[in-house]
Formats: C-alpha cells, sequence, structure tokens
C-alpha cells in the first residue's frame, strides 16, 4: 500500500505547490480551436470527461452526463480543445467555474478557478493525472477552499492493468469536514485517508462485470455487480 499512497501523496504535493503559485497560472492557456457541449454530470469533476476510469462506477449517484448533438437547451459543461484535440477548458455554467488543463508529458494538470470572487480568481480545485504509454496510472483530485486556498478534500486512485485491461484500483479519500493538508505534515494527512482496493473482473467481451471492494481500514470486503458498460 505505500507504493500506491506514494503515488497519490506526489499528486496532492503538487498540487500544494501550484496553489503557492497561482498568480500565473491563467497566462499558459492555449488557444480554443473547437467546442464540445455535454448536459449532466454535476456530482463528478469535469462531468462527461471526468479523467477517473471507475469513479461513476462505484460512486452511488454519480454519472457522467451526455455530450449533446445539438445545442437546443443551455449546456451544463462547456469543453473546448485546442488544436491538437487536447482538452484544455472545462467550463461549468451551473456553479459559474472553470478549468483550465495542461500537460507536460505524462502528467496532465487541471486547476478549477471560481471567478465569481470580486478582487481575484480563487482556486477551488486541482486535479493530476499522470499517464504511462497511453495507459493513466493515477488520478488525484484535490478541494481548495476559496478564502484559504488551502487544500480541505482529497481523492485518488491509482490503476494496475494486467494485459491491458484494469484489474485492481487503490482507491482513497479524506475523512470528515475537519480535513487539511500541509507538507510538512505527511504522517497526519496519512492517517486521514480512508483505503480501499477495488478488484475488477472482465466478461467474455472485455467490459467490466463485477469487482470486489475491500475496505483496507476495516478488512471489510463486498462484492458488486457493474452495473454501466465500459471496457477498462
Amino acid at each position: 500500500m505505500s507504493k500506491e499512497l506514494n503515488n497519490i501523496y506526489k499528486g496532492v504535493f503538487i498540487a500544494a505547490e501550484l496553489l503557492e503559485k497561482k498568480s500565473p497560472i491563467r497566462l499558459r492557456q492555449p488557444e480554443i480551436a473547437a467546442w464540445q457541449y455535454g448536459r449532466g454530470g454535476e456530482t463528478i469533476h469535469r462531468g462527461y470527461y471526468c479523467p477517473s476510469l471507475i469513479y461513476d462506477i462505484v460512486v452511488g449517484g454519480a454519472n457522467r452526463g451526455k455530450l449533446l448533438k445539438r445545442l437546443k437547451n443551455p449546456a451544463t459543461y462547456v469543453y473546448g480543445f485546442d488544436e491538437s484535440g487536447n482538452l484544455v477548458s472545462v467550463k461549468n455554467n451551473d456553479s459559474g467555474t472553470e478549468e483550465c488543463i495542461w500537460r507536460n508529458g505524462d502528467l496532465e494538470l487541471g486547476v478549477t478557478f471560481d471567478t465569481s470572487w470580486v478582487d481575484t480568481e480563487r482556486i477551488i480545485c486541482i486535479s493530476v493525472v499522470e499517464r504511462h504509454c497511453g495507459s493513466i496510472r493515477s488520478y488525484v483530485c484535490c478541494d481548495c477552499a476559496a478564502d484559504t486556498q488551502k487544500i480541505v478534500n482529497v481523492y485518488g486512485e491509482v490503476y494496475e492493468y494486467q494485459c491491458d485491461r484494469l484489474c485492481k484500483v487503490f482507491c482513497c479519500r479524506s475523512i470528515g469536514s475537519g480535513f487539511f493538508y500541509e507538507r510538512e505534515t505527511r504522517a497526519h494527512w496519512e492517517n486521514q485517508l480512508h483505503c480501499f482496493l477495488i478488484e475488477f473482473e472482465h466478461d467474455g467481451s472485455g467490459y467490466l462485470k463485477s469487482y470486489q471492494m475491500t475496505d483496507l481500514r476495516s478488512s471489510v470486503t463486498q462484492m458488486f455487480p457493474v452495473l454501466l458498460k465500459r471496457r477498462a
């Protein structure tokens, strides 16, 4: 478990460093070459394009929403892509926030701003995605308090594959409403995480069929069917 926690900690550390250097972030945003629109997905980070492979499978009530073929009604999300087809901007019309996304090699960084503050834009969420050979290896999402600009909630996933199929996910989330993160107190930070191991089975066509979830704190194990049709 220490290896997986190190991956989560790496993402949180990157997010904490970025909070300290927030002023020049938006200056590097590339131009938008194409737009897409989505509806629904309000309970999941980035809606339809959430980086997580499993969040809407294992969290009740979470769904990605859908992309709109025609824009007849106001969209929940407006997605902007650069000329290479990379997602670089996500506007949430319901919450009045905007996420800017950058990539550096295998690392993807997403920063969500609350633009309603009069004095300055405040960061309310930072996501860190790491890929290797085209496959996502880890996803960390940190909620930030707009007033203090401190990390107040962490959710993370670390993926393991077998024969190019998702087989295991180490998943963790912070506990309670009193969570906060400071870089100097890693041991205290780890004690505030609730961790799970999720092991998947596939059907004959390669779709996710079921999963076993083990609470690593209590060692309680439960089996669940996968209700969405998804290859991973």
